[in-house]
């Protein structure tokens, strides 16, 4: 049975929300975590107020709460450079997940910061299904699979692979940048 839609209110975030969003986050991911059979997170909450602080500097109009009586039940912190839109955190409180409540705070972290037109919006990662089919709703579609490999390595039979700097460390030059352009348009079907 579907749950009810809740009603809620979504506003910009602000320093005295980093405490409660910071304990949102830890009991996401300690949800998670149980649901997929892996040990819980543990991490001081210090580490996420820093990224808090950060964001909320650097981009202001990306940090979005939802508020359900009185309570901060979801958030979403997007960063916006140039025409990449990048969702950095986004966290619903185990009890009020799949409410409807995440697609409106990510609406409002997405569309508040105005990005240009033809702006891409990308994550990193979800094991999380629901959140993995939100984001696709959002345009952010599957580029690339990650795997995790557990397992003592053993010595390879097969030889290894060169590499070679292209020009003076630290300095971007020109056929670097060419170089880097082919493949990100060959394997991330994408442009520099």
């Amino acid at each position: 049975m579907a749950r009810p839609r809740l009603e809620a209110r979504i506003r910009p975030a602000g320093p005295g929300d980093f405490a409660a969003c910071a304990r949102l986050c830890l009991a996401s991911l300690r949800d998670l975590s149980r649901r997929e059979g892996q040990p819980p997170p543990n991490f001081p909450l210090r580490n996420l107020v820093r990224f808090f602080r950060h964001a909320l500097t650097t981009d202001p109009d990306g940090f979005h709460v939802a508020i359900v009586r009185g309570r901060i039940v979801c958030y979403a912190i997007t960063i916006l450079r140039g025409k990449t839109h990048f969702l950095a955190q986004f966290f619903g409180e185990p009890g009020m997940q799949s409410r409807g409540i995440g697609r409106q705070v990510l609406a409002r972290a997405f569309d508040a910061p105005r990005p240009p037109r033809g702006t891409v919006r990308c994550v990193v990662a979800s094991l999380d299904l629901r959140a993995q089919a939100l984001y696709v709703k959002f345009g952010m579609l599957p580029r690339t699979t990650l795997y995790y490999v557990d397992g003592k390595p053993t010595k390879s039979t097969v030889g290894g692979v060169e590499l070679r700097q292209l020009g003076p460390a630290g300095i971007s030059t020109q056929r670097a940048r060419d170089l880097a352009a082919r493949f990100d348009r060959r394997l991330r079907e994408a442009r520099r």
